[in-house]
């Protein structure tokens, strides 16, 4: 039989060791202590502002209603290396939310995947969250942002956003749209208002452009001139009741016109340019 090499011999010892102090530590309640130690070493933290009136996000977020009066913005803080996982400020009444770790080169430890693992809150995924009084108006929510987005029951008069590499969700909103590229993945607009910035006399009116990732929207009310675009994905859209009965639309799928006699009225007050170059369409 083959004899190991001397640093072959050495190297298995001591992996052999190390598994069996591992299992030793695991069996004395060394798992538990570590979680007690991934419990305290990612911190949550609250943020609370007043008079914020337009918004410029440049990381994943959730916007929602907040319990009181007051912006509440709620992340999380390592406290090991004394940084917070988010980064803002305000300036002028505009709350500026980006990557603490922008432009930034970061390396972590052997510890800190261990302390993801055993946090069961899983912080390395957890998007933080900013609360908006109830009833209040964003007047303009802009930036650029990689990661998620989610916005439940808030009002922005000017929206203006390019976002990449996650999904957006919308649910129970009243937004003026100005414009929203979308770029690898998917985007759904639950019972909500889209509303044009533009004059319906406008040519332009709101942009929606997704690429790379399906569109879908459930009761979707339309009041103004809207154009929505899908250059590798699917559009489905059911109209809110009202917008059905007064609004006229070309439709187009991969370069072909579509007829729709049920929206062919060019008397209507609000209008909506639909095209998929590649992917199905469907409206009801």
């Amino acid at each position: 039989m083959k004899q190991l090499k001397p640093f072959t011999k050495i190297s298995l010892s001591l992996l052999t060791m190390g598994t069996i102090l591992s299992l030793i530590g695991y069996l004395a309640g060394g798992w538990t202590n570590m979680k007690n130690i991934g419990e305290n070493y990612f911190q949550p933290q609250t943020a609370s502002f007043t008079d914020i009136r337009s918004i410029e996000v440049n990381e994943r977020l959730s916007i929602m209603p907040s319990p009181d009066n007051q912006f509440h913005l709620h992340y999380y803080r390592n406290q090991h290396k004394g940084i917070d996982l988010l980064s803002h400020q305000v300036q002028d009444g505009k709350l500026t939310i980006s990557s603490a770790f922008q432009g930034i080169v970061s390396y972590d430890g052997l510890l800190e995947p261990i302390l993801h693992l055993v946090n069961d809150q899983n912080i390395a995924y957890y998007q933080p969250v900013l609360q908006v009084p109830k009833n209040s108006t964003i007047e303009t929510l802009s930036g650029t942002l990689q990661g998620d987005l989610y916005l439940d029951k808030v009002t922005i008069q000017n929206l203006e956003l390019t976002a990449e590499d996650g999904d957006i969700l919308i649910e129970n909103s009243h937004i003026s749209l100005s414009s929203l590229l979308h770029i690898n993945g998917e985007v759904a607009i639950n019972q909500s208002t889209l509303i044009s910035p533009k004059d319906i006399s406008d040519t332009v009116g709101s942009s929606l452009t997704i690429e790379d990732g399906d569109f879908k929207a459930e009761n979707l009310k339309l009041e103004g001139r809207h154009g929505i675009s899908n250059y590798n994905g699917s559009i489905d859209i059911s109209l809110h009741p009202k917008t059905k009965t007064d609004i006229h639309i070309d439709a187009s799928q991969n370069n072909l016109g579509i007829d729709l006699p049920t929206y062919s009225n060019p008397q209507a007050t609000n209008y909506l340019y639909i095209s998929t170059l590649d992917g199905e369409l469907s409206i009801r």
